[in-house]
């Protein structure tokens, strides 16, 4: 089943160590263009999710927003009393140089970064880091489930289309066969218009000539094995959109030589309302992954 590129993930997991909130937001793009935005203290998390995404994703901008919220502390803060006491002293001696009364106070010394230094429990932080990648995955679950029901429509209504544009090729193809009499009828009205004895093997011959010109069999078989093609690979292949882009502009390059070379009103007149419905389904192949 084709998956359609747009789509929407959410998770929810809480545990003893934390509360982890994962969403996933998907849009149309030619190519896998992930965005992570992760705690920055799992930041390292971000090429194991890439991989993962990259096995189930393919295609589409895909934005990943992950919030942690901490039950137990990840990192114990710790005094470092040497450089407290440097920086006391410090303070002091400054006071004393510049006669300044103002007291010292905690705010003057918590700019200074390592005064406090902090142990890390990496035992929680890996079973944090564990968590969220769970969070991940069900949110990419939940996110795949949508594009699959988004590409289960776009299937339904590309094979409709497709269905359309075979009766339009059935009916251009059963119309080419007058390609001749057209011709034939129009030069022998001409030669009568101008008083002319009409000489049939001349008008055969120059009918024959102008048909042969216009012929549009070999378009019209072109034309018959693109929908197939392109219905062949709608139902069998998983990551089919570039190939059915391909497959699309073939043929509205098929069906455009077809009005060029025809003399048909009826011929052109489908060919207009088939490059309209071939139009429609570029559009839709551009959200399948």
């Amino acid at each position: 089943m084709i998956l359609s590129m747009t789509g929407f993930g959410r998770n929810f997991l809480a545990n003893d160590f934390c509360y982890v909130k994962t969403e996933i937001k998907s849009v149309n793009s030619k190519y896998l263009d992930l965005r992570f935005r992760l705690p920055k203290l799992f930041n390292y998390l971000e090429i194991e999710l890439m991989n993962i995404f990259r096995e189930k994703a393919q295609r589409g901008k895909i934005d990943i927003n992950v919030d942690v919220q901490f039950r137990k502390p990840v990192k114990i803060p710790k005094i470092n009393h040497n450089m407290l006491n440097l920086y006391l002293d410090a303070l002091r001696e400054i006071q004393m140089e510049s006669e300044v009364l103002d007291d010292i106070r905690i705010d003057h010394l918590i700019h200074y970064d390592d005064i406090l230094e902090f142990n890390e429990d990496k035992e929680t932080e890996e079973k944090v880091g564990a968590f969220i990648k769970d969070s991940v995955s069900q949110a990419l679950q939940e996110l795949n489930s949508m594009r699959q029901q988004e590409g289960e429509n776009l299937y339904n209504d590309l094979k409709e289309r497709i269905e359309r544009l075979k009766e339009s090729a059935k009916k251009i193809d059963n119309l080419k066969n007058s390609v001749f009499d057209y011709w034939f009828d129009k030069f022998k009205k001409r030669m009568e218009k101008l008083d002319i004895e009409a000489q049939e093997d001349r008008i055969t011959q120059e009918a024959g000539f102008y048909a042969e010109k216009a012929d549009i069999t070999e378009e019209v078989v072109r034309v018959d094995s693109h929908l197939n093609q392109f219905m062949s690979t709608l139902e069998k292949e998983d990551f089919c959109g570039k190939k059915l882009d391909f497959i699309s502009q073939e043929l509205h390059r098929e069906f455009n030589t077809i009005g060029s070379k025809s003399n048909s009103a009826d011929v052109v007149n489908i060919v207009v309302s088939a490059k309209s419905e071939i139009d429609k389904i570029r559009e839709q192949v551009q959200n399948i992954v």
